[in-house]
């Protein structure tokens, strides 16, 4: 597909979105941006390791559907 008539695709649907949706497209679209780098993802993972560790307390990682949840709930409500 052109990458034109994706962009143009994406725009022209926007508007017909419930607002929900849109913060949701926005989340995604971050997420993607994230995604990415996979370098800093993994720094990250390192850092919060090192640190549980000097805490003496062992990292709880939050599971995706954990994220989900706290996303679709009130408080993570863009």
């Amino acid at each position: 597909m052109d990458k034109h008539y994706l962009d143009e695709l994406i725009i022209d649907n926007l508007p017909v979105l419930p607002e929900q949706d849109k913060h949701e497209v926005l989340n995604f679209m971050e997420y993607l941006k994230i995604k990415g780098d996979r370098l800093f993802i993994d720094y990250l993972k390192r850092r919060s390791d090192k640190a549980a560790e000097d805490r003496g307390q062992e990292l709880k990682r939050t599971t995706l559907q954990e994220l989900q949840q706290y996303a679709n709930s009130d408080r993570g409500c863009i």
